[in-house]
């Protein structure tokens, strides 16, 4: 988790290129970290934090880390929180 996302498009991106390049599911645990503009973005979009990948839909959990910084992962849709 070196990199930080700056806004909701790229982190949406970021989970579709890394379905597309790697075996997702191993880092989709792992998360990446973003800023509270991009937790909210993603939280209050339409699709209130969800995305589809490779045909399943998942959601986009939030961990905080302090200091205004969440590491985003994703579940399988109607986990709760699991990792």
């Amino acid at each position: 988790m070196k990199a930080m996302i700056k806004n909701g498009d790229q982190l949406l991106q970021w989970f579709l290129a890394l379905a597309v390049h790697c075996s997702a599911e191993e880092r989709w645990h792992e998360g990446i970290c973003v800023t509270t503009t991009v937790r909210r973005e993603i939280l209050t979009s339409d699709r209130q934090g969800k995305i589809i990948v490779k045909g399943s839909v998942r959601t986009i959990e939030f961990e905080t880390l302090g200091g205004g910084v969440y590491r985003a992962y994703l579940t399988a849709a109607g986990a709760e929180g699991g990792k």
